[in-house]
């Protein structure tokens, strides 16, 4: 009696393998002799049934066959063995052959990797800021390409650890130094120096500046020369007097322009340069209009830049009184000009 089968009294009742109830009119494996209902027979993928009594159940079992991986060594081996199955020295001569074959191949890859580390080393030493961006470096680099003979033009970023901006420069063979590039005088090829190229590095367009020639020769010293005339010598360089802007605010709107006028020139008697050129000041005046007039009025001083000190100290004026540079601009109502 199998393991699929009970006796109970005297008498055997079948089981059914995959519902595990008893089976009265059972279809049973010609194999292994385990049996199912026809419902469940039906219900199992790997169960073939051949008739109304049979059924094929043991496929679900049967193993694929081994593959061996040293199939080919255990081939060999027996090859070599001995008529009485005994392996010989041929077989140990197979094995120290195969034993090179892979110390070979081993090495090859360690070599591998070893270039790949020394690559990995040297690229996160140019990362880390090692790169030399001083002159010398980029003409021994400029001289290295003429050495080559390389033809066309050779793109280097050249990076700066202490500024975080990216400058790219122009390699030219057959030069002595670095040159940037002038998109704005470029015209090679016929091409519209405003039309920008589609390649990995972008050129730094630099803005058109004409450059400003001061003179430098002494006229007074060239006063003996019979070639200059009087009138040459009057031929001197005039610069314009540069102002400094104010904003007074915060004053009594009973306050005119006329009595702020007289209180500024009083002001102004003990001034070193006023006492120096005994003189005053050419000044202009201003009232502008306030956001609250009713409260106070605010006015605008334009005066000569060598009083400007003087004029925004605290002491100059009354107590109260909002005195600072003027730098907004609005709208103004001109009153009075002295």
């Amino acid at each position: 009696m199998d393991a699929n089968s009970s006796s109970q009294s005297g008498t055997s009742a079948q089981i059914c393998r995959k519902c595990k109830s008893k089976v009265v009119s059972a279809l049973k494996c010609i194999s292994c002799d385990n049996v199912y209902h026809l419902s469940c027979a039906k219900g199992v993928s790997y169960v073939k049934i051949l008739d109304s009594k049979s059924l094929v159940c043991c496929d679900k079992v049967k193993m694929p066959p081994v593959v061996c991986e040293d199939s080919e060594f255990f081939e060999a081996m027996e090859q070599m063995s001995g008529p009485e199955k005994k392996v010989d020295i041929a077989v140990f001569n197979y094995i120290i052959k195969q034993k090179d074959e892979i110390i070979k191949e081993l090495r090859d890859r360690v070599k591998t990797q070893s270039e790949m580390i020394d690559i990995l080393i040297k690229s996160s030493n140019n990362l880390g800021g090692s790169t030399d961006c001083s002159l010398s470096s980029m003409d021994a680099f400029s001289s290295k390409i003429m050495n080559k003979n390389v033809s066309g033009v050779e793109a280097r970023k050249v990076v700066n650890k202490s500024e975080p901006e990216i400058r790219n420069t122009i390699i030219y063979p057959n030069t002595n130094s670095c040159n940037e590039v002038d998109l704005n005088n470029s015209s090679d090829n016929g091409k519209n120096p405003s039309e920008k190229e589609v390649t990995g590095d972008t050129l730094k367009r630099r803005p058109k500046v004409s450059k400003l020639i001061i003179g430098s020769a002494d006229i007074a010293s060239s006063s003996g020369s019979s070639d200059l005339s009087s009138s040459d010598h009057d031929f001197v360089a005039v610069t314009r007097k540069k102002s400094s802007h104010i904003h007074i605010t915060r004053v009594n709107p009973n306050v005119d322009v006329n009595k702020i006028t007289d209180y500024i020139k009083f002001k102004l008697k003990s001034h070193e340069e006023v006492l120096k050129n005994k003189r005053l000041p050419d000044f202009k005046l201003i009232k502008l209009d306030s956001k609250f007039p009713e409260l106070y009025s605010s006015f605008k001083l334009t005066i000569d830049f060598v009083y400007q000190n003087d004029i925004l100290a605290a002491s100059f004026w009354p107590k109260g009184v909002a005195v600072r540079k003027f730098f907004q601009s609005k709208s103004i109502h001109l009153q009075h000009n002295t």
